[in-house]
Parts: structure tokens; sequence; C-alpha cells
């Protein structure tokens, strides 16, 4: 599969590999130091955290309601000291 292919395949191999990098993703993220989390959500977003900014991991369970509809990925829920930001990650483009 070429990497303008990668999760447009249909049926389950196309699940397969969205999965694989929402897998991905998340453990990237959930391996990375508090400063390199600081860092990304500074370049991200455009923030000034400090590299030593607390970072906690939430459950979306607890802060997404029960009817929101995550077909292709679940999001990662950070709080970087006082603000709270939902992450997933993106393979292919929206569909109006």
């Amino acid at each position: 599969m070429t990497p303008d292919k990668i999760g447009k395949a249909g049926g389950a191999a196309g699940r397969g590999t969205m999965h694989l990098f929402d897998v991905l993703f998340k453990h990237a993220l959930k391996e990375s130091s508090p400063q390199a989390i600081a860092h990304f959500i500074n370049g991200l977003f455009g923030k000034s955290r400090p590299p030593g900014s607390a970072v906690t991991f939430l459950s979306a369970k607890a802060w997404l309601s029960e009817t929101a509809n995550w077909k292709r990925s679940s999001p990662i829920i950070l709080a970087v000291e006082t603000e709270i930001y939902l992450m997933e990650a993106q393979i292919d483009e929206d569909k109006p």
C-alpha cells in the first residue's frame, strides 16, 4: 500500500490501518515526557507552556458524552497545567 492510500482502503484493511495509527499516536503521547508534551502543545496551539508543566491524562469516558460518535478512534484528553486538550490523530481528509 502506498503512503497516499493509507487510511483510504475500505473494509477491514482500512479500519485496521486507522486503528494502527490511532494506537501509535496514543502510545507516542503516553510514552512522551511532560517536557515533550509541553513542547508539542506549544507548537501545535501556539502556547508557551514551560517544559516542567504538569501533564495529566484524563479519562475520555468521564469527559465526553456517551452519545458522542467516535467511529474511527477514541480521543486522548490531556490536562496541561490548567488547560484541557482533546487530541485525536487523523490520517485522511474529513468527509462532508
